[in-house]
């Protein structure tokens, strides 16, 4: 974990210093714009491969009314520099056992899917001279996972958004217990399904036991996994926006020592254009 932590310092520090050449300007007065992305999942369920879902690049305000890419929110609070809002959004975590590749599913007997969850909360953000540092809060309201995440991050702009503009970011993002134990826990009545189906497919002389050791029971523990991103606008015209994003953020032992999820790191990128109104 020490040397994730350090790795991801140097990421951060790297990426701000990159963004240090573009040379800041007056910003434009910002407009509406809207977009369309692909966003690629590096996945990190056992046997699962990469993944690529359409995403919205949406960046409008309508008086106190926002949307930002997939969230939705209304800023109840500004101050000298300040802002309090509140959000709404669906996640992007789920895991769909049909997806998982064939010389892996021994392992998903009797898991069900876990689905993506529509969630609200706040979002808090104060404009220091070292950069915008924003707290994220989500809560499920869909009765998927029943828990919360949030994430706590330092963000450094840069750039004129009429011609270039980066945002590194360095960030912490918390999840509780019940979401871990919703998407990557192993329960006894996974496994009780799990060893039924085993035993009524040719193998009636496995037990509980047997089976309890080729999936161990897993119960979902608290969080905090740190991580790097960026955000890349290129304006090629005053009205056509090329945009890009990729993320990296690390997944610590309390999700990895589960028997769903295979890899210690996750990895997202994203590529689309907007067009700025």
């Amino acid at each position: 974990m020490k040397l994730a932590t350090v790795q991801c310092l140097r990421t951060f520090l790297l990426l701000c210093s990159l963004s240090a050449f573009v040379i800041p300007s007056a910003l434009a007065e910002q407009s509406n714009s809207f977009g369309l992305g692909a966003t690629y999942h590096s996945g990190i369920y056992y046997g699962q491969d990469g993944y690529v879902e359409p995403y919205p690049l949406i960046d409008a305000s309508f008086g106190d009314f926002f949307i930002k890419d997939k969230v939705v929110g209304w800023t109840g609070y500004r101050g000298e520099n300040i802002e309090v809002a509140l959000i709404a959004s669906q996640n992007d975590f789920y895991l769909d056992v049909n997806d998982i590749s064939e010389e892996s599913k021994d392992i998903y007997v009797g898991i069900e899917n876990r689905d993506k969850a529509v969630e609200a909360g706040f979002l808090y953000t104060y404009f220091s001279p070292v950069g915008d540092i924003t707290w994220e809060y989500y809560k499920d309201f869909s009765g998927k996972h029943g828990g919360m995440h949030n994430t706590l991050r330092l963000a450094r702009p840069s750039g004129n958004p009429n011609r270039l503009s980066i945002t590194p970011s360095i960030f912490v993002h918390y999840y509780s217990s019940a979401f871990n134990d919703y998407y990557y826990g192993i329960s006894g009545a996974d496994n009780d399904r799990g060893l039924a189906i085993v035993q009524a497919n040719g193998r009636p002389d496995i037990d509980e036991v047997e089976f309890a050791e080729f999936r161990p029971l897993f119960e979902g523990a608290n969080s905090g996994h740190l991580g790097v991103d960026i955000w890349i606008k290129k304006a090629y015209t005053p009205n056509l926006i090329g945009v890009a994003y990729a993320a990296w953020e690390e997944v610590l032992g309390e999700v990895n020592n589960s028997s769903l999820v295979e890899d210690t790191a996750r990895y997202t990128f994203r590529l689309g254009v907007e067009y700025r109104l």
